[in-house]
């Protein structure tokens, strides 16, 4: 469970991993082991974060939170999200799910000058239609049935000096982009059944699964609002073109769950040559896959781990996915 001043400054505190927090924003300041009153097996670990003492200095550029990797395409988009953390314009990020499109848009965040702000991330497409306008721009008291007694901040308020990450953007209605264009181009907002404006103070990033452009081609998003938001678009490319980012990407599991696990190179060279329709997540299901049948870590041979791969074999097969193509010319050490 997160302390108040945690859950007041990310709205999406629930499972995030210390790291993200520690750093700029908070330091560590005392952690203890929680153990169970039954049989004193370890349950997890209780962090005490303070806020870090302020400073003048211009954050540097941080490593993308969750991901790693050498390969050229990804150091393409790194030095996109480096460029688009100096500015405050609005950014649009798209790729397929699963590549970490919020992380790339929380390493903007964390870059930027809003860093001491809030981020606030909002998935259009699990809003319900109903809900949408209220969650975003919030209401008055005596909105509708149900409504707090003295009203309720939207996401736009909540993200007041910080960023504001609106997810799947392409998912909001036609007629409710009108108002979503009219509070970006104004920067200011007015609660469902408000009466008073509320000038808003933030840096607004958006992001699709798919490109933008077949959007606006299919009537989905309005060209208007498309001209907003389009200012400087930033691709997370899928794993499926960076392959040779997987031993990276594996380190950084393993270090950040401190899993001391060897594999053949035959393993990796398995993983390179799989599809990844699930992209980085994927990836990380299958590495938490393997944790917890070897949680202490150690060799791992190609008789333990053969069943995870042939269970990920057949569900390749049942997606009518490409073979596997063994690519000799890789090494890893």
């Amino acid at each position: 469970m997160a302390s108040r001043p945690i859950r007041d400054r990310f709205s999406d505190w629930y499972g995030m991993d210390v790291e993200l927090l520690t750093g700029d924003t908070f330091v560590t300041r005392d952690k203890q082991i929680i153990q169970s009153e039954q049989d004193g097996k370890m349950l997890g670990m209780s962090f005490s974060l303070e806020e870090a003492a302020k400073s003048n200095i211009t954050v540097s550029f941080a490593q993308f939170p969750g991901e790693s990797g050498t390969s050229t395409v990804f150091q393409q988009t790194l030095s996109k999200i480096k460029r688009a953390a100096q500015t405050d314009a609005n950014v649009y990020i798209w790729g397929e799910t699963g590549t970490g499109k919020e992380l790339a848009a929380r390493a903007i965040h964390l870059a930027s000058e809003r860093h001491e702000g809030p981020f606030i991330a909002v998935n259009c497409g699990a809003i319900p239609e109903s809900l949408l306008e209220s969650e975003l721009f919030g209401y008055a008291e005596g909105a509708f049935t149900g409504a707090k007694r003295h009203g309720a901040k939207g996401k736009f308020e909540q993200a007041q000096k910080g960023t504001l990450f609106l997810d799947e953007i392409g998912e909001i209605p036609y007629a409710m982009q009108v108002a979503l264009l009219r509070v970006i181009e104004e920067r200011k907002v007015v609660p469902l059944s408000g009466t008073h404006e509320i000038p808003l103070d933030i840096r607004i990033i958006t992001a699709t699964h798919r490109n933008m452009n077949e959007l606006l081609k299919e009537g989905k998003i309005r060209e208007d609002l498309y001209y907003r938001l389009h200012v400087y678009p930033i691709n997370i490319p899928p794993l499926r073109e960076r392959k040779e980012d997987i031993v990276d990407l594996y380190r950084y599991y393993q270090k950040k769950h401190q899993w001391n696990a060897t594999f053949p190179e035959s393993f990796f060279r398995k993983l390179e040559a799989y599809h990844w329709p699930g992209n980085i997540r994927e990836l990380f299901n299958l590495f938490e896959h393997i944790r917890v049948l070897f949680p202490r870590g150690g060799w791992i041979g190609e008789s333990q781990y053969a069943a995870v791969l042939e269970a990920m074999d057949q569900k390749k097969q049942k997606l009518h996915l490409p073979e596997y193509t063994e690519n000799p010319k890789r090494t890893h050490v």
